[in-house]
C-alpha cells in the first residue's frame, strides 16, 4: 500500500498573478509532494507540459490526478482518459464531487 502524500488542489490555492511554476516552488518548500489537476498549471499558456513535468520532478513532486468539472457541461470521458494518459496518472478528480470531500475514480 502506498503512503498518503500531501497534495495541492490547484484551483483554490494557486496565488493570483503568480507564475504557476513559481507557486509550485513555494508549495514544495512547505513539504507538498503531489499536485492534483495538472491542467491548471498549463491553463495560462505560459508553460508546456514538459516544463511542468520537469519542474515537479526537480522539486520532488508528482502529478496525482487529472481533473474535470461537470459544472462546465457534459463530461467528455474520452478527453478525461486522454488527460490521464498525458499526465501519467490513473485517477481523475471530479471538481463537483471534490467540493463535497471526495474523489471519483474513472
Amino acid at each position: 500500500m502506498r503512503k498518503l502524500k500531501p497534495a495541492i488542489i490547484a484551483t483554490g490555492f494557486m496565488p493570483a498573478g503568480m507564475d504557476s511554476l513559481e507557486a509550485l516552488e513555494r508549495f514544495a518548500a512547505m513539504g507538498y509532494k503531489g499536485y492534483e489537476m495538472p491542467s491548471q498549471l498549463l491553463r495560462d499558456g505560459k508553460h508546456t507540459l514538459e516544463e511542468a513535468r520537469n519542474k515537479l520532478s526537480e522539486l520532488g513532486m508528482e502529478f496525482l490526478t487529472a481533473g474535470f468539472s461537470p459544472l462546465n457541461g457534459p463530461v467528455d470521458v474520452k478527453a478525461v482518459i486522454e488527460d490521464c494518459h498525458k499526465f501519467g496518472v490513473t485517477r481523475a478528480t471530479d471538481e463537483l464531487y471534490f467540493k463535497s470531500g471526495g474523489q471519483r475514480h474513472l
